[in-house]
């Protein structure tokens, strides 16, 4: 792996572990609390194609249903081990985490990444995503749905990153909040006119890949993760091809492979 900025092949390995320790807490409260939730995104499809991180992958992702994502927010801040931290938009008000977005972060480390905003204090170490996954309705056609749900994400996601001041930054700055709100609007009554039977990311994030039927997430099942047995979804390998379609055993080119950190610390 090329390293990216002043990230070491070392100290991304040594993050990744990190990582893990965090997952294998949140694991433990929610066996606790009879919480569900589930490996995604990358980290699910690590799980199938390496047993483990994706080789160049510096984070992990977790999804939680709606109703659980909410009652871990109440129980974990005071569960947690004192090693590690809850964050959220009440927890750590600076980091403007949005909503549908829960990170439990590692103390004592630093993890930096191109997203960074050093003019707040916020915390930042080690952390892993979870994710909230909402009941969403799953209709054709696609590109429609896709539409949809890329400008109402699109349309909220600007407001929550760094943007140069230029004039089609200025004018988004003007028409976003109004195409959100119509986005918004046109979302609710496709849900309020088709069955809500797949689970997807709120739509508050960043969104990429497609719903995936809720029969085939539930009842979760077991994977292994660096040696760790983690929740998966029951059809895996169904949620995997949804997120990164039916070629996601192929490795992408070097130049394609993301990386998030430009600095990792796992030990301050």
């Amino acid at each position: 792996m090329k390293e990216k900025g002043y990230l070491s092949s070392e100290s991304l390995r040594k993050g990744q572990l990190k990582e893990v320790e965090l997952a294998i807490e949140v694991d433990r409260i929610c066996r606790k609390h009879n919480l569900q939730y589930w490996l995604d995104y990358g980290t699910l499809l690590g799980a199938v194609r390496h047993k483990g991180f994706i080789p160049w992958d510096d984070d992990m992702d977790l999804s939680m249903p709606t109703a659980d994502f909410k009652k871990f927010l109440e129980i974990a801040p005071q569960e947690i081990n004192p090693q590690f931290f809850v964050q959220t938009d009440k927890t750590d008000p600076q980091a403007d985490m949005g909503g549908g977005l829960c990170k439990v972060r590692y103390n004592n480390t630093l993890f930096l990444g191109e997203d960074d905003v050093f003019a707040k204090q916020y915390h930042r170490g080690l952390s892993i995503d979870i994710f909230e996954s909402k009941n969403t309705p799953l209709f054709r056609p696609y590109k429609l749905f896709h539409f949809v749900t890329h400008w109402k994400s699109k349309t909220y996601c600007f407001f929550k990153s760094r943007r140069l001041l230029d004039f089609k930054n200025i004018l988004c700055f003007f028409t976003f909040p109004i195409l959100h709100a119509f986005f918004s609007i046109w979302w609710k009554l496709i849900c309020l006119t088709h069955r809500c039977n797949a689970e997807y990311i709120n739509m508050n994030r960043r969104i990429y890949g497609k719903p995936t039927p809720k029969s085939e997430i539930y009842p979760l099942s077991t994977l292994e993760f660096e040696g760790y047995q983690f929740s998966v979804p029951n059809n895996y390998i169904r949620r995997v091809t949804d997120i990164f379609g039916p070629d996601y055993m192929t490795l992408p080119p070097v130049e394609k492979r993301r990386i998030h950190a430009l600095l990792m610390i796992p030990e301050l």
